[in-house]
C-alpha cells in the first residue's frame, strides 16, 4: 500500500517535473527566435 503511493506521488512528480521542464524549454525556445529574428527583419528594412 505504502509502496503503490509513493510510486503513484512520485509519478505525479515527475510528470509534474516533465510539464514544467517542456514549458521552460518552450518559452526558452521562443525567446531565442525572437532574439534570432527580429535583428534580420530590422537590417532588411533598411
Amino acid at each position: 500500500m505504502a509502496y503503490e503511493k509513493l510510486s503513484r506521488r512520485a509519478l505525479g512528480c515527475m510528470y509534474t517535473a516533465e510539464i514544467i521542464g517542456d514549458v521552460i524549454f518552450i518559452v526558452l525556445i521562443g525567446i531565442v527566435n525572437i532574439f534570432w529574428l527580429i535583428p534580420k527583419q530590422i537590417e532588411i528594412g533598411r
